[in-house]
């Protein structure tokens, strides 16, 4: 939560002059890492160093509060605060900036030390804010800043939201709930983020953001937005037919009694909702849950197993999961999608958008 916030975290390296990818919270890529250096600008003997390392400071030695007044102490515990102390001065500068903005200033104005550039055992260097100029202190032009996501670019569903079509100076995307509070920070991967483990018709919103700044939020909520599509992607066989008519009816499959064999089609499973197929006794009838390829967390059942059995056909298809319902007797079931432990009859992702 604190990343999300854009809360600068400042981790100490560790003092077992070990590797940092061993060791949490030092490990965590989206914290600044501090590594320890003594009097004569070289590693401290305790010091952890590796991949984590961003920054380096003073740790030997160093004067600080102990009971009952001041005493030295040395550790990378000693080490991190001076760069904490440095990224609070250039807050104060930057009320607006990102973590990662901060960071980057903290990082690009270092003073090198042992390899040139960056180096696991002193990062990007030795804090200096003597090194940042008065330009590097001021305000980026809002221009700068992400534009608000547009709502073409969200799908949603009742425990998660898919942001797509992100520009690419996006750099992350936060979810904070309705009040504003962050509660989740993700990177883009191929220009998308999904968020989650969601609770059901709940608003959240969705905010952009790069090293300039965020966008403004974008509110959304992940209740189910009902549609209804027309017309069939069964297709027909000499003798019989799938049919998937549209009325204002309450979703459910009918069946009835056989007359040939249904050679089945595929659709979304959205696109039964307020609408009744018809399924010849016997026959059977293929659909997509296409919003959570995670089978451990889909149970698909039907309202009476004696009128209709279901089954998992293909949890690899590319599109979703895929399930096939069979006609046993003449009778009305109803599917029923529990995920992550909501029940959802059909009314559980909204369907893909235009790019506005």
């Amino acid at each position: 939560q604190a990343v999300a916030n854009q809360v600068v975290v400042v981790a100490a390296a560790g003092n077992a002059a070990s590797e940092t990818d061993l060791y949490c919270p030092a490990h965590i890529p989206e914290l600044l890492c501090v590594s320890a250096i003594d009097s004569k600008d070289q590693l401290a003997s305790f010091s952890n160093y590796g991949s984590a390392v961003d920054l380096a400071a003073p740790g030997v030695s160093i004067q600080s509060a102990v009971p009952n007044g001041y005493g030295y102490k040395s550790g990378t515990s000693m080490a991190a605060p001076h760069v904490a102390a440095a990224a609070a001065l250039v807050k104060t500068a930057l009320p607006d900036a990102t973590s990662s903005k901060i960071g980057s200033l903290l990082t690009e104005s270092s003073d090198d030390l042992g390899d040139a550039g960056w180096d696991e055992k002193y990062g990007s260097g030795v804090v200096n804010l003597a090194n940042l100029s008065p330009t590097d202190l001021q305000n980026p032009p809002e221009s700068q800043k992400p534009n608000k996501i547009i709502l073409g670019n969200v799908e949603r569903a009742t425990n998660r939201l898919t942001i797509n079509s992100l520009p690419t100076r996006v750099t992350s995307v936060i979810l904070k709930d309705s009040s504003g509070k962050a509660l989740s920070v993700q990177t883009p991967v191929n220009g998308s983020v999904t968020f989650t483990g969601l609770s059901s018709s709940t608003s959240y919103q969705i905010v952009a953001c790069n090293d300039s700044g965020e966008s403004e939020p974008l509110t959304v909520s992940t209740k189910y937005q009902s549609k209804s599509s027309g017309g069939s992607s069964g297709k027909k066989s000499s003798g019989n037919s799938l049919q998937n008519k549209t009325n204002e009816d309450d979703g459910t499959i009918e069946t009835k009694p056989a007359d040939g064999v249904v050679s089945e089609g595929v659709t979304n499973l959205p696109q039964l909702d307020t609408s009744t197929v018809q399924i010849a006794n016997g026959g059977s009838y293929s659909f997509l849950v296409n919003d959570n390829h995670d089978i451990a967390n889909i149970q698909v059942t039907v309202s009476d197993p004696a009128v209709a059995s279901i089954s998992l056909d293909d949890a690899n298809d590319v599109r979703g999961a895929k399930y096939r319902i069979t006609a046993k007797a003449a009778g009305r079931v109803q599917i029923n999608v529990t995920y992550q432990g909501g029940l959802a009859p059909y009314r559980w992702k909204s369907y893909p958008q235009k790019v506005l």
